[in-house]
Formats: C-alpha cells, structure tokens, sequence
C-alpha cells in the first residue's frame, strides 16, 4: 500500500508547513490553529509519521530503493503542499478524498 505511506509523508510535511512562521495560511480550521499552538506535539507527530512511512517504503522495498522511494516521495509531498496549501486545495475533506481514491485505484489494479 504505497498510497498510506505517501498519506503519511503528505500529512507530516503538512505539519511541518503548518508549524513554519513564514507560511501565511489566513482562515485556518480549528485543529490547525489547536495544531500551530502546540508545536512540540506537532513536530513529534510530524517526525513520527515520517519515520513510520521511513519503514514502510523500506519494508516494501527494500533498503536502497526504500530510503531512495521515501525521499521522492518526501520531495514530491512538499512541492505539493507548498503549492497547493496557499490556494486552500489542501483540506481534509480534499486529502482524504484522493487518498480513498488512490487505494481504490491500487486495489483494483494492483
């Protein structure tokens, strides 16, 4: 299941970019505030999912081509957040919608 794990990259980069003083996100939701307020949780919850999609891709793949597949996979996360995060794209409504999408799509054809 390679779309839980870029699930779990994409959200812990959100995190991360939820918790920079540069990222001006106007009109947050509650949990992001609750989220922006506690920044040690925040970034240990953000390190923690990194570690746990860490093991996934090597568990999944290996341990070369694991740690190379996380690292896409990190990379591709942020330009996906830093682009679409302004634009209010990035909801959790949003997420989880192309996430259940992305399953259906690797069980049907995988």
């Amino acid at each position: 299941m390679y779309s839980t794990a870029y699930f779990l990259v994409v959200v812990a980069f959100y995190l991360a970019y939820n918790r920079s003083r540069r990222s001006r996100l106007s009109g947050k939701p509650g949990y992001l505030r609750a989220l922006e307020r506690h920044r040690l949780f925040s970034a240990i919850l953000g390190t923690v999912l990194l570690f746990a999609a860490l093991i996934w891709f090597i568990g999944q793949l290996g341990l070369g081509a694991g740690a190379f597949g996380f690292v896409v996979a990190l990379m591709s996360a942020g330009c996906f957040v830093v682009v679409l995060a302004p634009f209010r794209y990035f909801g959790p409504i949003h997420l989880c919608s192309i996430y259940v999408l992305c399953v259906a799509v690797e069980l049907f054809l995988f």
